[in-house]
């Protein structure tokens, strides 16, 4: 690999390295699995990513195992992030180019803090911010379709890009964006690489055209699998090609530039707090806030709640020792109400108004239009205990970010998604599939979305526990099949849920999803071992070696 290398450094003006301590460093994303590249490469430009891709489609034949995964922050809780060959490293590549109306034109490497900074000097915010905001980049956003805890009001990141630039597999860039059915028909006839690639899409598209709009999981949300149900509107006649690289996971090309569009930061915001001590007024419950038109509806379990008291000291250097403690004194007494009640559910959900007094009365109107089903509920101004509530669930997600230090918390089923309406009836039979494999987990998520995020509490460190992992995947597919759901609802498939594609989505649409991927990536140079050429062999075999806390390599 050292002599290949030698030939690209001379085509590059970014970084190539081979140095174990830097190849170390980008093994592990959030995700089970771990791999070592053989080299970190850093680009300057879009000039070097086009060069490298050109380099890897010369040399692939010669080197099979030759190919390039891109990489953010490292965030992603599928493996996505990480891979065998050359790790791109984006996160240098972060210049926010531009700042109109509310457009904002940046790298894929920007980071989503400075974004929202910037914009929230203009009242505005990004929709799709995702709870790992503070380090996540744009690019890690686009490649996973992330949403945030106000989904319910801003959806997931799909609904908000403008346009993208593409670095395809004939090493060129090029700019994708809505079109119309006229712009098509002419850039189909174009004698070129990219005419061809739009003429065989629409192909593909229009040719299975029910097929594919029927296989659109049946829920608010979804990651899995490849947008193609969103890309060719024949009755609108607008064909949206960002739609496919959108959730791709790098696994198409390589996104080198981001037009996104911001949305109007709410005033003033505050929340209720509802505590459910059974799930049988559930659905009537979600149905009345929903009618209050919320920012989000957001709930967890009662051991999620627990667990992220207890591993809310991850966040005291992020916040400061003042603010902890001062959030502390805010949970006390929820956290004295809640022990000791399970079973029980605990929703939030988020109004936003104009004015106070407008908040005061939207808020009041909810609290009074829920007594009718005979549970407690609390109004909260102005944050008070919502924003420690929403830091306790980032402290729950913090076991899977920053390394995994703690060691304890397993992303493989913690992304499925259903219908709200059939939350009330899903969440009891996940609850038992959880039991039946004597699984400890949390359970959060977006509910006004339908979207569970189950994270199991076990190590994976012996045999045991690993023959553990196909059985449950197989009994959370059967049951949100059941619903019409998906496997993922925000988090993507990557290594973990890839596998599973042809029972997500039958063998006809997952052929077609291969058909997509060998058409914009023939010889399989992005992000192999992913998406639809993941294999649970492959990914098994790469699950990182766990050890107990503190204990150094």
């Amino acid at each position: 690999m050292e002599q290949l290398l030698s030939q690209l450094r001379g085509a590059l003006s970014g970084t190539i390295s081979t140095s174990p301590a830097l190849r170390s460093s980008v093994r592990r994303d959030a995700s089970l699995f771990e791999i070592t590249p053989d080299a970190v490469i850093t680009p300057e430009s879009s000039k070097d990513i086009q060069s490298l891709v050109r380099f890897v489609m010369k040399h692939k034949a010669a080197y099979p195992k030759l190919a390039i995964t891109p990489r953010g922050a490292g965030t992603d809780m599928t493996g996505a992030a990480i891979g065998s060959s050359i790790v791109l490293d984006l996160t240098k590549l972060d210049t926010i180019h531009s700042f109109k109306g509310r457009l904002v034109h940046a790298h894929p490497g920007a980071k989503v803090y400075d974004i929202e900074r910037m914009l929230g000097a203009h009242s505005l915010a990004l929709g799709s911010s995702p709870t790992s905001r503070d380090v996540a980049t744009l690019g890690g956003i686009v490649a996973n379709n992330s949403a945030g805890e106000r989904s319910f009001m801003y959806g997931s990141t799909q609904r908000w890009v403008s346009s993208l630039k593409v670095v395809l597999a004939d090493g060129k860039e090029y700019t994708v964006r809505p079109m119309s059915r006229r712009e098509l028909e002419r850039k189909m006839a174009e004698p070129t690489y990219e005419g061809r690639l739009y003429a065989h899409l629409y192909s593909i598209l229009n040719r299975h055209y029910d097929i594919i709009r029927n296989a659109r999981p049946h829920t608010v949300r979804n990651a899995s699998g490849y947008n193609l149900w969103d890309i060719w509107d024949r009755e609108e006649g607008i064909f949206d090609l960002t739609q496919l690289f959108i959730g791709s996971q790098g696994t198409l090309g390589i996104v080198t530039d981001i037009t996104i569009e911001a949305v109007k930061k709410p005033q003033y915001v505050g929340a209720l707090l509802v505590r459910m001590p059974t799930l049988k007024k559930l659905d009537a419950v979600l149905k009345t806030i929903k009618e209050h038109s919320p920012l989000s509806i957001e709930g967890f379990d009662d051991i999620t709640f627990l667990q992220g008291l207890r591993t809310y000291k991850l966040l005291r250097k992020q916040i400061g020792n003042r603010e902890y403690a001062k959030q502390q004194i805010q949970l006390l007494p929820s956290a004295t109400v809640l022990k000791g009640s399970a079973p029980q559910l605990i929703l939030t959900a988020e109004i936003e108004g104009d004015t106070h007094a407008e908040l005061l009365e939207k808020l009041e109107r909810l609290h009074e239009a829920l007594q009718k089903y005979k549970i407690q509920s609390d109004v909260v101004v102005d944050n008070p205990v919502n924003v420690p509530l929403r830091r306790m669930r980032q402290s729950t997600l913090a076991l899977l970010q920053d390394k995994m230090k703690t060691q304890h918390a397993s992303p493989f089923i913690d992304d499925m998604a259903v219908h709200p309406d059939h939350i009330a009836a899903f969440l009891p039979r996940l609850r038992r599939v959880l039991k039946k494999h004597k699984l400890p987990a949390t359970i959060h998520g977006h509910f006004g979305d339908g979207i569970f995020h189950v994270l199991p509490l076990s190590q994976i460190t012996s045999v045991k526990e690993q023959v553990k992992l196909e059985p449950i995947m197989r009994d959370i597919i059967k049951l949100t099949l059941e619903y019409d759901g998906s496997l993922s609802g925000e988090h993507g498939d990557g290594m973990i849920r890839g596998p599973w594609l042809p029972a997500q989505f039958n063998q006809e649409v997952y052929t077609l999803f291969r058909q997509v991927k060998e058409l914009f990536d023939p010889l399989y140079i992005f992000n192999p071992h992913k998406k639809t050429d993941a294999t649970w062999e492959y990914s098994m075999s790469h699950l990182r070696e766990f050890r107990p806390h503190g204990k150094k390599r």
